[in-house]
């Protein structure tokens, strides 16, 4: 389906183009066909074409039928990929900086980015306690909901509200915290992963 006229927000700056996209990053693979260059390449065995935009190869894989998967090379790692790209996005993952700990009492794991450390956390959660959690809610827990930094709406705890705010400064982070998490910290941010 084609965006609709006042969904067009970024056009092509070529004179004799002047196609307009709803979004910026369809508007920087159509500009692949106006520079030549075509990054993406066909893996089939004997095929070497190459296409300006990653939709022509999906297009021309099609016709290759289904192809064996890339494993990542890295040992201990089970992941495979469809591409040569999203393999090479993968491997930077192994190399990147691991600062973010998983503080789940006898668990040793450490993450490159906040997302794996949550999607980690997911599993350390039983299926029937994700079940309860997913039926409960922090306000039965008499917690106050927070959006997230830039939300709009916020719930107060009981007697306070948007215009009687009171002042608590929290404690300054000088210090990464090393304890590991209590079972009532993992439920509720088991609650805060799953909502």
């Amino acid at each position: 389906m084609q965006p609709s006229e006042d969904d067009r927000r970024f056009y092509c700056p070529v004179e004799q183009c002047g196609r307009g996209f709803n979004r910026k990053y369809t508007l920087t693979e159509h500009m692949k066909t106006h520079t030549g260059d075509k990054p993406h390449v066909c893996r089939a065995p004997g095929c070497c074409r190459r296409f300006a935009t990653s939709s022509n190869l999906a297009r021309h894989m099609h016709l290759h039928g289904p192809l064996p998967l890339i494993k990542c090379p890295r040992d201990g790692c089970s992941r495979s990929f469809l591409s040569d790209v999203q393999l090479a996005k993968h491997l930077k993952q192994h190399d990147a900086p691991r600062t973010h700990p998983c503080k789940v009492t006898g668990c040793t794991k450490v993450f490159s980015t906040t997302g794996n450390l949550n999607r980690h956390l997911k599993k350390h959660l039983t299926e029937g306690k994700r079940e309860q959690l997913a039926r409960s809610s922090l306000a039965s827990w008499g917690i106050p909901q927070r959006l997230s930094p830039t939300g709009v709406e916020q719930d107060y705890p009981t007697g306070v509200s948007a215009g009687n705010i009171v002042d608590v400064t929290p404690a300054p982070i000088d210090r990464p915290c090393d304890e590991p998490w209590s079972p009532e910290t993992l439920e509720i941010l088991g609650h805060m992963l799953l909502s």
